[in-house]
C-alpha cells in the first residue's frame, strides 16, 4: 500500500502531456490555419494593388497578321495525335488546309502511320 500512495504522489508532480495523436492534430490544424492566412493575405494584397490601376482609355490596335508571318527564331513544333482523327475528325491534311502548317517548322506525329512519305 505504501508503494501505491507514493506512486500517486509522484504522478501528481509530473505535468500531464497530451497524447501524441492530439498534439499532431493540433499542429496540423495550426499549420492549415497558417497556410490559409498566408493565402488570404497574398490574394488580398494582389487585388488591392490591382484595384489602384486604371484601365487604358483606348485598346491599342494589334498589327495585322499575314499568312506568311516570320517564323520564330527557333523551332515551332506541332504535336499531332493519331487519335484526334476519331474524336474530332481532324486529319493530317487539315493542318495544311487550315493554314497551321505555315506557322510550324516541324510536326511531331504521335504514333503516325506514315507510308511512302504520305499520311
Amino acid at each position: 500500500m505504501l508503494g501505491s500512495s507514493r506512486q500517486r504522489s509522484l504522478d501528481s508532480r509530473r505535468p500531464r502531456l497530451l497524447p501524441r495523436r492530439t498534439r499532431r492534430r493540433g499542429l496540423i490544424a495550426f499549420l492549415g490555419a497558417l497556410c490559409a492566412a498566408l493565402l488570404a493575405t497574398t490574394l488580398l494584397s494582389a487585388t488591392a494593388s490591382a484595384g489602384g490601376r486604371q484601365a487604358p482609355a483606348e485598346k491599342p490596335q494589334a498589327p495585322a497578321v499575314t499568312a506568311k508571318s516570320t517564323a520564330a527564331a527557333g523551332k515551332t513544333v506541332g504535336y499531332f495525335t493519331n487519335w484526334g482523327v476519331y474524336q474530332r475528325n481532324y486529319h493530317v491534311k487539315n493542318i495544311e488546309t487550315s493554314g497551321s502548317a505555315d506557322k510550324l517548322t516541324h510536326i511531331n506525329y504521335a504514333f503516325g502511320n506514315v507510308q511512302g512519305g504520305k499520311c
